[in-house]
């Protein structure tokens, strides 16, 4: 196990451009607003539907509704109890989840900038966003990245910090299967932009989408005179395949609250593995809170 654990909360991501939790819902707006044709607009319409419907039950319970994870986990009540939810028909109420969950995805993914090195003719490289190249610079000079000497917790679903590791040619072990240990330990406690679900019925294993594999058919062209560049990886997540077949549409992202006794089977290996490393590190650094 590790010596040193670091745990990166939201604000980690913020200096790359993905939005604080309090922040989260007013940038979503903006882009709806701005940028309808590149969303799922029907998503963020219901998303916004239905936190309009929530203002009826404000007075009676504390909700805070301009927090994106509070409203997560309202949904999440609503579609388990499936009861009267305003004026949501039963289909809208139980596209709840799904809803929210694209509104999450496709607003980090259009947030998040990677900066484009180099001018005019000269070749030019997508860099790892900041502040994560400095982070990961810092690793490479203190530990001797071949021991495994640390490992990274993290609550983000983003792909800012896979993309900085990948960058430096780094492997990653997402710790969602016990018999596969290799690569630097990066344990998502919320899921990621780059899982999917198996769609074969029998199997419904959960199934990252390496950035390896992701850039071995893909890559940044025309990038003369761009300053930046997008990783929408999971709008095109049906490509990646197990049992030959795609894997499911939506990326496998759970609530961020408390109680995840829906979703813990699903992602109990990495939280295991969290665990294990908590419980054994010498050293834990936090940050990326507020």
């Amino acid at each position: 196990m590790s010596k040193v654990v670091f745990i990166l909360g939201a604000g980690a991501s913020q200096e790359a451009g993905a939005p604080l939790m309090a922040d989260f819902l007013d940038v979503a707006d903006e882009i709806q607003e701005k940028a309808k044709a590149e969303i799922d607009a029907d998503s963020f319409a219901l998303v916004a539907k239905a936190r309009s419907a929530l203002q009826s039950v404000h007075s009676k319970a504390f909700i805070d509704l301009d927090n994106i994870e509070s409203l997560f986990a309202a949904f999440e009540m609503a579609q388990l109890f499936g009861r009267k939810f305003g004026s949501l028909t039963e289909a809208e109420i139980e596209n709840l989840g799904r809803a929210i969950r694209r509104l999450i995805v496709q607003t980090l993914e259009h947030q998040i900038q990677l900066p484009v090195e180099g001018s005019g003719q000269q070749q030019r490289r997508v860099l790892p966003p900041t502040p994560y190249g400095t982070f990961v610079d810092a690793l490479h000079k203190r530990f001797d990245m071949r021991k495994r000497q640390f490992s990274i917790i993290t609550f983000n679903y983003d792909l800012a910090l896979d993309y900085t590791l990948n960058f430096s040619g780094e492997s990653i072990d997402y710790c969602l299967d016990p018999a596969e240990s290799t690569g630097l330990p990066l344990m998502k406690l919320h899921g990621s932009i780059n899982w999917g679900r198996c769609d074969k019925e029998d199997c419904g294993k959960i199934i990252p989408w390496t950035l390896s594999d992701y850039f071995r058919m893909r890559s940044y062209l025309h990038l003369y005179d761009i300053k930046s560049v997008r990783l929408e990886l999971a709008r095109h997540l049906r490509e990646h395949l197990h049992c030959n077949r795609p894997v499911q549409n939506d990326p496998v992202i759970v609530p961020p609250t408390w109680n995840k006794t829906q979703h813990y089977h699903q992602i109990s290996p990495v939280w295991q593995r969290a665990a294990q490393h908590l419980s054994e590190a010498e050293v834990i650094v936090v940050f990326g809170y507020s």
